[in-house]
């Protein structure tokens, strides 16, 4: 189990620094925004970690707060995925950019595939 809590850390690092920080900066890029420094290319990304989990607590106060338990979970949901894949647009650029990366790198592929299958097995497994 050590083993496959190891291999999906790594494949979801390998992911997070291949595909999400290159379009992460490339979407800053389009808004005129270009870290200088390795510090603030940190801090910008630290910030947008930050800003993912404050949405996800308010949407949650915010469906709590209506009582309705299938509003409550819904947005639970909604939550948990805008925290794993940002919005609609953000998904579309990385997916496009993943794809083009898998046919260029098919370590990546794999390192998709091995992340993918871990969190289906996590998944699974909290739900037994």
């Amino acid at each position: 189990m050590a083993t496959d809590n190891t291999n999906n850390k790594q494949a979801g690092d390998l992911l997070y620094e291949q595909v999400y920080v290159p379009v992460f900066f490339q979407k800053l890029a389009e808004f005129g925004l270009t870290p200088q420094t390795p510090a603030q290319a940190e801090s910008l990304l630290k910030q947008a970690q930050m800003i993912r989990r404050a949405n996800a607590i308010q949407t949650t106060k915010e469906a709590a707060a209506s009582g309705d338990p299938l509003l409550i979970a819904e947005q639970r949901l909604a939550a948990h995925l805008n925290q794993l894949v940002g919005t609609q647009d953000d998904q579309d650029a990385i997916s496009k950019f993943a794809a083009d990366l898998a046919k260029a790198r098919p370590d990546l592929a794999k390192a998709a595939i091995e992340y993918q299958n871990a969190q289906a097995q996590e998944i699974l497994a909290q739900q037994s």
